[in-house]
């Protein structure tokens, strides 16, 4: 039944890679007085010879010199021996060697040997797994995942006598050659060169490996339509998958001249390869990902705006982790969470820049209450789960937080169920530490600059920032054809506010003039504090809509004493008007003189008793 169960989930592509000993060669020969007879392809495979070179040879001829006297003692009649077992390397035509068993069975009476030549024996086995712990204890010192790779696959050539090794690591949808190792009869033609890119997707061995992480063996790839790589001497293969955390980044290839070349302990010995050069892979990606976020934590400290903050967050996480979907969210001026980048397909439910989560809700809202992450492997079983992409198996979330203040929550999701884990939580922390001190440094920076352009009394601008923008708003009416209007304000009946009512109270009344100012124009324009009860509005793109506001504020003005709760004082507002047409070449010096002038010829046509301006303490940058 267990048989049965395991055939069912198999994935019928991969054939029968699961039994790979089933394919260990096994070569037959004859030996008639000691010299070879009769030798079947197999054999010859392992010697890389034709049938005429080898009849005739002793056998003892054909393997190393070292191996000799054991072999010879192997054929020793006086031995006796049946079944016996020994271990041997044949010498190849091109000086290498095969390590291999060899099994004899002497025909009673007679000079007659039948033999056979298998897979290595356990005494190779050991020192290949010896050598693979030498390798290991190298690789830890190798500082490149290219040198890497490139010293793994001379390795698998060199050590393990392989023809051909090629080492794939996956990037995002796309695999790279980081290494390839050849024996020298290979046409340079036919070897990957380093870098070289392919799709994640397709036909071929490494494709199967990678999409099932699983080992494939190609006994003889002129009969399976699995193989389809460029080499055109090869006849058998295998690849076998590198399993990193969350599965498979990478494939080791191997192929060989001989058909059925590989085994069960050539997949045992790449198998545990692969996993040394998984876990030396990945950590040397770990210190590449630390020094990247420290970069990138550079890079957006170096910000001069949220938007530039945020869209470097959403694209190094795209570019660097491969999180194609994610969100982050930043606190709004009610205390809700607004959308400040997306990377991903939320807009088919209307989550872009800007949208509000509804407070409370979702795996975000529970984040950004609780000020803790949150990994959920399965959303559909997570009652919490604000659906935004109908997509989305599994979450990760973790809030933006700094000295207890909230300023967002960045979030991540997957197409695949349990694809976060602690790992991801250690980076997306990291990330989101660097993230809200960008923010906070920008916060500071918008404070100080708020605080240097802003008059502490009115929160109205000051003159010092309205003679920053001025001139490129004369600029820009210029280069658009748009004129701009410049209103000069100046507040009647004052005095007798700070007379009869004192200072106090006359900040207190100045600070609702200046909000009533502000509650009547434009978002677009700009009110300044000009001097002690004088204020300036500065109007982009205005013709006749000046004197209408003008008219509404002398209005609301008029009627602000019994909304204060100072009856009996009359207020009200002197306005000079001044439209300047695109294109102008007087100075603004000539152009504020022009204004004052207008706001004192109104001034003067309500009579005497409304001249009595200026009476006011002026701000601290007033000159």
């Amino acid at each position: 039944m267990r048989g049965d169960a395991a055939d069912r989930t198999h994935p019928p592509e991969l054939g029968d890679c699961r039994d790979p000993i089933e394919h260990d060669p096994v070569g037959v020969f004859v030996l008639v007085g000691g010299r070879l007879s009769y030798a079947d392809a197999a054999f010859l495979d392992v010697l890389g010879r034709s049938r005429s070179e080898l009849i005739g040879r002793p056998f003892e001829g054909l393997v190393a010199e070292e191996d000799r006297p054991s072999i010879a003692a192997l054929l020793d009649r006086s031995s006796a021996a049946i079944g016996k077992i020994e271990s041997c390397r044949f010498v190849r035509n091109n000086g290498t060697t095969r390590p291999r068993e060899v099994v004899i069975r002497r025909i009673d009476g007679k000079d007659l040997v039948i033999g056979t030549v298998r897979g290595a024996i356990p005494q190779i086995r050991s020192g290949r797994l010896h050598g693979l712990w030498e390798l290991g204890k190298g690789l830890t010192e190798i500082g490149d995942v290219g040198a890497l790779c490139e010293r793994a696959a001379l390795y698998v050539r060199d050590d393990l006598d392989y023809d051909f090794c090629a080492i794939w690591l996956t990037e995002g949808a796309e695999m790279v050659q980081h290494g390839a190792a050849a024996n020298p009869f290979f046409p340079a033609g036919e070897i990957p060169m380093r870098g070289m890119r392919i799709p994640v997707e397709g036909r071929g061995i490494t494709h199967l490996a990678i999409k099932h992480s699983e080992p494939v063996i190609v006994p003889d790839v002129t009969r399976d339509d699995r193989y389809d790589g460029s080499r055109t001497s090869m006849r058998s293969a295998l690849a076998v998958p590198l399993i990193g955390r969350k599965g498979p980044i990478g494939v080791i290839e191997v192929e060989s001249q001989r058909r059925a070349a590989f085994g069960g302990q050539d997949l045992e010995v790449l198998s545990a390869l692969g996993s040394q050069l998984a876990i030396a892979i990945s950590a040397l990606r770990q210190e590449e990902s630390l020094r990247l976020i420290n970069g990138f934590g550079q890079q957006i400290a170096a910000a001069s705006t949220v938007e530039q903050v945020v869209a470097g967050t959403i694209d190094f996480l795209a570019e660097q982790f491969d999180y194609q979907l994610s969100v982050l969210f930043l606190g709004g001026s009610e205390g809700d969470l607004k959308v400040a980048g997306a990377r991903g397909p939320y807009g088919e439910r209307g989550v872009e820049i800007g949208w509000s989560l509804p407070p409370g809700e979702g795996i975000v809202g529970w984040v950004a209450r609780n000020r803790r992450y949150a990994i959920v492997d399965d959303v559909r079983r997570d009652p919490r789960y604000y659906e935004a992409f109908s997509g989305t198996r599994s979450e990760i979330a973790v809030p933006v937080t700094f000295s207890g203040e909230l300023y967002g929550v960045l979030n991540v999701e997957s197409k695949d169920p349990g694809f976060f884990d602690e790992e991801d939580r250690r980076v997306l922390e990291v990330i989101a530490n660097h993230l809200v001190i960008a923010l906070s440094n920008l916060a500071s920076k918008e404070s100080l600059r708020e605080q240097a352009i802003r008059d502490p009394l009115t929160g109205m601008y000051n003159r010092h920032y309205f003679n920053s923008i001025i001139e490129a708003e004369f600029n820009r009416s210029n280069r658009y054809n748009h004129p701009l209007t410049l209103m000069m304000i100046d507040i009647d009946g004052f005095r007798e506010v700070n007379n009869r009512l004192g200072h106090l109270k006359g900040d207190d009344v100045l600070r609702q003039i200046a909000r009533v100012i502000g509650e009547s124009v434009r978002a677009a324009d700009h009110v300044i504090r000009y001097g002690g009860d004088e204020f300036l509005i500065l109007m982009p793109e205005t013709r006749e809509e000046a004197e209408m506001v003008a008219k509404r504020l002398k209005e609301r003005i008029a009627k602000l004493p019994e909304e204060a709760g100072i009856p009996g004082i009359s207020l009200g507002l002197s306005i000079g008007i001044y439209l300047r047409p695109p294109g102008e070449g007087r100075s603004l010096q000539a152009i504020l003189e022009e204004v004052d002038r207008k706001m004192y010829a109104d001034k003067r046509e309500h009579g005497p008793d409304r001249t009595d301006g200026h009476d006011h303490p002026p701000p601290d940058d007033a000159r």
